[in-house]
């Protein structure tokens, strides 16, 4: 076949084709394969924290400060609000040095007794002041300690009332919530 004639077959096919046939355009697109994928849904709902603590203080006093905010978070260990503590610290220091005194006077006595210088009643008069002051020094220490809130877990400060300088008294039991604190780290399913 010569030259000629495959370019007239040629021509005729593409008459043929373009009379008998419409162009479309094509998009071409490319396709990844992924090793994972996500799905966004929103639902209409209400989330209630794991745990929920109403926090207040053990004594009654004047509120010195309150380091959190609604809405901040809290480690374990941070002090959240705080009494007034000079009171506290100087019955704190007196009953220290009634025991260091009657720490003193004990060692003397035992060795005063063991020398046979003294009656068994006045040892046992120093030993009896001894657990009386000990016992006075750990009561102070354990009311010191009673001045601060102390977050005892990771936890976001729901609400709080702010009543800074205000004295809160009570008898046997203080039953305002200073800080209320809530655990958001999980949510129920």
């Amino acid at each position: 076949m010569s030259n000629l004639r495959i370019f007239r077959y040629i021509t005729i096919f593409c008459l043929f084709a373009s009379i008998s046939f419409r162009v479309v355009s094509i998009e071409v697109l490319e396709v990844k394969i992924l090793d994972s994928y996500s799905i966004t849904k929103t639902f209409p709902g209400k989330l209630l924290p794991i745990e929920q603590s109403e926090l207040a203080f053990e004594i009654p006093g004047k509120i010195k400060n309150i380091y959190v905010d609604i809405g901040d978070y809290v480690n374990k260990g941070d002090i959240l609000a705080k009494l007034d503590d000079r009171e506290s610290n100087a019955q704190l220091n007196q009953a220290k040095a009634k025991y260091d005194l009657s720490k003193q006077v004990l060692d003397r006595f035992e060795d005063l007794r063991a020398q046979g210088h003294i009656s068994i009643q006045d040892l046992d008069k120093a030993r009896s002041d001894f657990i009386i002051a000990e016992s006075q020094y750990e009561f102070f220490k354990v009311k010191l300690e009673q001045t601060n809130i102390i977050s005892q877990q990771i936890d976001e400060i729901e609400s709080q009332n702010t009543v800074e300088n205000v004295e809160i008294s009570g008898v046997t039991e203080i039953t305002e919530t200073l800080v209320e604190i809530q655990d958001n780290s999980e949510v129920l399913q």
